[in-house]
């Protein structure tokens, strides 16, 4: 979840630092030229990039149990027996001693098990509610949809790249903590679980690669667009219009 928390205020910054590029570049002679049209696929763009995100998360907790149910447990989790305490020791005048042990990693898993299904559906219906939104405003041809199209796709790349980047990071330094450099005597506390920084960087990269070649598609297409308006005005010039 610490990645959930993390990659959310960056995708809100880049939107709000987009957003003030987009309000330079569209200003018109006579003041903003800004349609609700615009405001409102802009908005669009914005959700679905956070149920995308919603639903990174919660499949990132579904694969960290996995990980855990596939192997071991150990992967993901603490593992460790945690002491139980009786609120009043069971004779007088002696000190408290643990009645028993309980295994806390059975309640993690199955807190991540629901809160990885609980984030993929809401990540999936609000992504699915502001698509269809998103496709009406471009039969109705709203403002600025490809410049929207084009910031969704850098954005959604840059999150994804600095998530995946983090967490892959973190991931093979718990793994070489572990495996490669862990010592002959570990305590118990000392003992790295990559499970979650894992799961996370394997639902990240797909990602990374999809937006990644959207914007490589945008940059391909995006040249003959760009400069298809220079070429209209250079007509019109010659034709004597302007």
């Amino acid at each position: 979840m610490w990645v959930f928390y993390g990659l959310l205020p960056t995708l809100i910054v880049l939107f709000i630092i987009g957003g003030g590029v987009v309000l330079l570049v569209r200003r018109g002679g006579e003041g903003w030229n800004i349609q609700f049209s615009g405001v409102l696929l802009g908005y669009v763009a914005a959700a679905m990039l956070v149920g995308v995100f919603i639903v990174a998360a919660g499949a990132g907790l579904l694969l960290k149990a996995g990980f855990a149910q596939a192997g071991n447990r150990d992967f993901s989790y603490d593992v460790q027996p945690y002491a139980v305490y009786e609120p009043y020791p069971a004779k007088p005048n002696l000190p408290d001693e643990p009645t028993r042990t309980v295994d806390r990693s059975d309640n993690a898993i199955r807190d991540d098990i629901a809160t990885g299904v609980s984030l993929t559906f809401a990540g999936t219906v609000l992504f699915a509610v502001h698509a269809f939104g998103a496709v009406v405003l471009r039969r109705r041809k709203a403002q600025g949809e490809q410049l929207i199209s084009r910031a969704y796709n850098l954005v959604g790349l840059a999150v994804a790249t600095l998530g995946f980047m983090g967490t892959g990071g973190q991931a093979l330094n718990d793994i070489v903590r572990r495996y490669v450099v862990g010592g002959d005597t570990v305590e118990a506390w000392q003992i790295r679980h990559p499970g979650e920084p894992l799961a996370m960087a394997v639902v990240l990269f797909p990602l990374m690669l999809w937006f990644g070649w959207r914007v490589w598609q945008e940059m391909g297409d995006g040249g003959l667009r760009d400069h298809a308006p220079d070429a209209a005005s250079a007509t019109h010039t010659a034709d004597g219009r302007i």
